[in-house]
């Protein structure tokens, strides 16, 4: 996979963050659709480092300031941040150095080892990190809420409008307006909530579960964190993981409950947060311009409207 950013240009930080070190090597990942992500090697360290390159600035202040919210509260691995920056002095964009957690991904760690205690450990997690509690609902922008909401429902109102304002110039969404308004229209009272505003990590599934052997080695990508509603951070494993590995959602909330709590709505709440999931969906994959990925996810909205 080819960089977007030179050699040169990663030298730079390395000399203005580790200026005694010298770069060695860099593997760019094959993954991820939005920010570019290397490894770095050191000539004189063994440890690699993590360089990721965000496509917006405000990036790298907010998943910094998550990740250091997680290590300063929470007994929870997440990597070191060893620098942060959007200036555009260093290099153009924004970026952030890290620490590289090894570790396999949860899914393959089961299909190696087919123990499912691991889920359930991975579910005592997410429930620690819902016990970081804010004072409003709303994106978290850099290290503050923005815009913020005393309740939940108009932070959900705010955030499914301005998504789908952005995606009804498509066609093919333009065709699923009304029925997208009829499903709203249903499950919109399950967004009338008590609990108190929670951080969501929001891209919580399988590939960012890192694990060695029994244990849970690190968790990653805090990207699209938000302060919300704790139930809205299970649609991705519940689509991505537990559709295809049914037998590993019971340990994966049993673990979830040891600290924290699942409505009795749950069930009925969890189609809500699926169409919010897929028009969130559809709306990054048309802002990033990944005309394949959009086709996938308009298909995954219309087989959910049906």
């Amino acid at each position: 996979m080819k960089m977007k950013v030179s050699r040169k240009a990663i030298e730079n930080i390395i000399k203005q963050h580790i200026p005694e070190q010298e770069l060695a090597e860099v593997k760019p990942y094959d993954k991820g659709h939005i920010n570019e992500m290397l490894e770095i090697r050191l000539k004189k360290s063994r440890k690699p480092l993590i360089l990721r390159i965000y496509n917006e600035p405000w990036k790298a202040k907010k998943e910094s300031f998550v990740y250091r919210c997680i290590k300063s509260q929470l007994d929870i691995p997440v990597p070191e941040i060893l620098a942060s920056d959007d200036s555009g002095e260093i290099i153009p964009k924004a970026y952030m150095l890290m620490s590289k957690i090894d570790g396999m991904a949860i899914d393959k760690n089961y299909r190696k080892y087919r123990k499912k205690p691991i889920f359930r450990k991975a579910g005592e997690i997410l429930a620690r990190l819902h016990s970081v509690k804010f004072h409003h609902f709303g994106w978290l922008m850099d290290n503050e809420i923005k815009p913020a909401f005393r309740k939940w429902r108009d932070f959900a109102w705010h955030d499914l409008l301005t998504k789908m304002y952005n995606i009804s110039s498509l066609k093919e969404i333009r065709k699923m307006i009304p029925r997208i308004e009829e499903k709203i229209g249903e499950y919109s009272f399950l967004l009338d909530i008590k609990e108190t505003p929670c951080l969501l990590h929001k891209d919580y599934h399988c590939p960012h579960i890192l694990t060695k052997k029994s244990r849970i080695a690190g968790i990653i990508d805090v990207e699209w964190a938000i302060a919300g509603h704790n139930e809205n951070d299970f649609i991705k494993m519940e689509l991505w993981a537990f559709s295809r590995m049914k037998n590993l959602r019971k340990p994966f909330f049993d673990g979830y409950r040891k600290y924290g709590h699942i409505s009795r709505e749950y069930e009925q709440r969890i189609k809500m947060y699926e169409l919010w999931h897929w028009i969130s969906m559809v709306n990054i994959s048309k802002e990033t311009k990944n005309r394949e990925w959009l086709e996938h996810n308009i298909r995954a909205l219309r087989k959910f409207l049906k």
